[in-house]
C-alpha cells in the first residue's frame, strides 16, 4: 500500500472518530450506554477489525489502534497534544511504504 492510500484512510478514521466522541459525549451520561454498548455498535466494531485486518499489515493496525484510541505518549509528547500532519509523518516514518 502507498503511504498517500493509507493517510486517507487513517485521516477518516481519525475523523470519524472524533464525530464519534463528540457525539457521545452529547448524550446524557445516564443513558450514554444504550447508544454506545450495543450490538450494533458491536457488530460495526467487528465488521471494522475484520476488513483492516484482511488489508493491512499487523504492525500498522496496532499503530492505528494507538494513536486513535489509547492516551500513550510518543517522545514525551502526548498523542492527544499531537496534530493529524505529525502523527502521520510518525507512521510514515516507522513503516515501509510503496
Amino acid at each position: 500500500m502507498k503511504f498517500e492510500e493509507f493517510s486517507d484512510i487513517f485521516t477518516l478514521l481519525c475523523e470519524q472518530e472524533k464525530a464519534r466522541e463528540a457525539f457521545i459525549d452529547s448524550i446524557p451520561s445516564s443513558i450514554r450506554d444504550a447508544f454506545f454498548d450495543n450490538e450494533y455498535v458491536t457488530s460495526y466494531q467487528l465488521e471494522n477489525n475484520f476488513l483492516m485486518e484482511k488489508l493491512l499489515p499487523k504492525s500498522i493496525i496496532e499503530d492505528i489502534n494507538f494513536f486513535l484510541y489509547e492516551e500513550g505518549s510518543v517522545g514525551g509528547v502526548k498523542v492527544s497534544d499531537m496534530s493529524l500532519d505529525e502523527i502521520l509523518n510518525i507512521l510514515k516514518a516507522g513503516h515501509s511504504w510503496e
